[in-house]
């Protein structure tokens, strides 16, 4: 009762206080909408100058800061708004995620396991949490928190490919490629998903289906070394074709991996 008479006081006394308040976080929240992240910033900035004590233009500024890569500038304003109201779990989330960009995976953990204690449904703080899992190598935590986030979410296909992704790691092939298959009819232009289902193809013997992912992800993203160095893998390994490996091995080293390029080439298979 008592903060509510102070309000009160305070908003009858400068009556365009909270209408500020309340423009200048409606400006935010509409150049949020069109992807404005720097003039969202400004906004929800004159916002807190109006109300400094408000947790909801903080938290909308950090959202802004994390969308163009400012981390800790994201941090700051999800911790501001956790001391101001540490009921919400969004804050914990997006604090998380931000720490998740930085490297920072223990925190990161302990933001998204915080999030999933306020609300145990959050699947955003399960997904996110089991790519910080994903990150540390720990893959069966990976696979559990995944897997709770397509129980409470399965139209998202992100938790498919964390879950796929860490099956590969631990072997189980057969795994990682319904997953990574699941995710691609999802999300069918990402080429990191066909690299990693054609090793989990390749891992599983599956040659030819292998080489068709690696094909697909190169069609997608023509720099991607990796996949022209595992396809001349196969192609020299597996196959015995000397024309597509060496191909496949000069083209991978004109971007940057050269090892097998150059014992081929000393071994007199590649010229």
């Amino acid at each position: 009762m008592k903060s509510a008479i102070v309000f009160l006081i305070l908003f009858t006394a400068w009556p365009c206080l909270g209408q500020n308040y309340e423009l200048f976080l409606e400006q935010g929240k509409q150049s949020l909408e069109v992807r404005e992240f720097d003039k969202a910033i400004v906004f929800f900035t004159q916002a807190i100058e109006q109300q400094p004590d408000e947790p909801y233009a903080y938290s909308n500024r950090g959202f802004a800061h994390l969308q163009i890569g400012q981390y800790d500038e994201a941090i700051s304003d999800f911790t501001m708004a956790i001391a101001l109201d540490a009921t919400g779990a969004w804050n914990y989330v997006s604090r998380g995620i931000a720490q998740l960009e930085k490297g920072q995976y223990n925190k990161a953990i302990t933001d998204f396991s915080r999030a999933i204690q306020i609300n145990p449904e959050d699947a955003e703080a399960y997904y996110n949490r089991s790519k910080a899992f994903l990150y540390l190598q720990q893959y069966d935590r990976a696979i559990f928190d995944a897997t709770k986030a397509i129980e409470l979410n399965p139209e998202n296909a992100w938790p498919y490919s964390n879950r796929g992704k860490a099956y590969l790691m631990k072997g189980q092939n057969n795994e990682a490629i319904s997953d990574l298959t699941q995710y691609i009819e999802m999300n069918p232009k990402d080429a990191d998903a066909y690299y990693n289902r054609g090793k989990a193809y390749a891992a599983a013997g599956l040659n030819q289906n292998a080489i068709s992912d690696y094909t697909r992800a190169i069609q997608i993203n023509p720099n991607d070394a990796e996949a022209y160095y595992n396809r001349g893998y196969i192609y020299m390994v597996k196959m015995e074709n000397k024309i597509n490996a060496c191909s496949d091995w000069k083209r991978a080293c004109e971007l940057g991996m050269c090892k097998n390029y150059e014992k081929a080439k000393d071994k007199g298979f590649c010229k």
